[in-house]
């Protein structure tokens, strides 16, 4: 039997840039026919997690499902709320078979991390170089094992994420070997993977914290929530929450149904089990305590649902305010990123540091 062609050989007279080599940024094996998306897709407001389709009514795919598909596209786009609707997808078994990006991406690269190693329902998530990618327009089936990427009658290698192109402390190997416990280890290890796919040298302490990921928009949040209360997560900085779906006092009298209304305060509560303190507002930086100069301040949120347009409006607002730097990133990483206390620096920082993004 013939081998396999090598589709995805190194295009000569690329400059080196093409290296016939894809990194697989989480685990796992799958196979499915692939959808092939000339235009990034927001799983939040884009694709039904109780079905897996695409409602994106302004997107080509719109009607497609997602469901058991090998879906590449060159990056996602949209609200970071999209991590939880692919955690969604994954625990109701509706999640895409694999995930193939062009560029950097870390929406559904965090989603599917926290998927494989919370609740054991990997995603497989591949990158490969832009020339590459552009091969799979013309596939339609592809297969991922520990060989590699098959692609119909084609075959490239992947390298796993490199976690040794970090520069880690004494006290950060310490935490990845769980000298501080399973959870705190699980933390810094995605925390370390998706830092290597944003292209940071090394990680950074990270002083106070804000979680903005507690508004029961599916029962993803409420799951993730719990499940990292009852492996004994604890906050190690310290971290306000966000104003979540309800009154927490006066929801019963206010007629709230029971379902929800119950299910939100388990939410909000297993935040505060772990130690996040019950401010329950969305201006933390009007708190008596805010952050002070060079503190490292994290502002993070996986469901507001906004518009990509304006995902970053209260990081604008609380650099405005603050005399440190602001970001906001997703909800699931706001947890994580507070079990250890540490996030990304270098490259990554950098960009995000820019006159653009109204740091001071």
């Amino acid at each position: 039997m013939a081998e396999p062609a090598d589709l995805f050989a190194a295009d000569s007279g690329a400059g080196g840039a093409a290296s016939g080599t894809g990194m697989r940024l989480t685990g796992g094996a799958a196979s499915g026919d692939v959808i092939f998306l000339e235009d990034g897709l927001s799983f939040w407001g884009g694709v039904d997690p109780d079905s897996g389709t695409i409602i994106d009514t302004h997107h080509p795919a719109c009607g497609q499902s997602v469901t058991g598909k090998v879906v590449a596209m060159p990056t996602s786009r949209g609200s970071c709320s999209g991590s939880g609707v692919l955690l969604e997808l994954a625990l109701n078994g509706l999640a895409p078979a694999a995930l193939i990006f062009g560029e950097a991406e870390e929406i559904l690269t965090l989603g599917a991390l926290v998927a494989g190693r919370v609740f054991d329902r990997p995603v497989p998530v591949l990158r490969l170089p832009p020339d590459l990618f552009q091969k799979l327009s013309a596939a339609t089936r592809a297969m991922i094992d520990d060989d590699g990427l098959a692609i119909d009658d084609s075959h490239m290698p992947l390298a796993d994420a490199d976690l040794s192109e970090l520069r880690l402390t004494a006290g950060d190997q310490s935490m990845l070997g769980g000298a501080e416990g399973p959870v705190t280890a699980m933390a810094l290890d995605i925390i370390c993977r998706l830092a290597v796919m944003q292209g940071a040298d090394r990680l950074v302490d990270v002083t106070r914290g804000h979680i903005d990921g507690c508004i029961l928009a599916h029962d993803a949040n409420l799951k993730f929530a719990e499940t990292m209360a009852a492996k004994g997560a604890l906050i190690r900085i310290p971290t306000t929450i966000n104003a979540i779906s309800i009154d927490r006092r006066n929801w019963r009298q206010q007629g709230v149904d029971h379902a929800f209304g119950s299910r939100a305060s388990r939410l909000a509560d297993s935040y505060v089990d772990m130690g996040a303190v019950p401010s329950f507002t969305c201006a933390p930086y009007l708190l008596g305590d805010p952050p002070a100069a060079g503190e490292m301040h994290r502002l993070v949120g996986i469901q507001r649902g906004d518009l990509c347009q304006q995902r970053s409006w209260r990081a604008h607002a609380e650099n405005s305010r603050l005399p440190g730097p602001v970001r906001r990133h997703d909800g699931p990483r706001a947890l994580l990123r507070h079990l250890c206390g540490q996030r990304q620096a270098g490259t990554a920082d950098r960009r995000a540091c820019s006159g653009s993004d109204g740091c001071r």
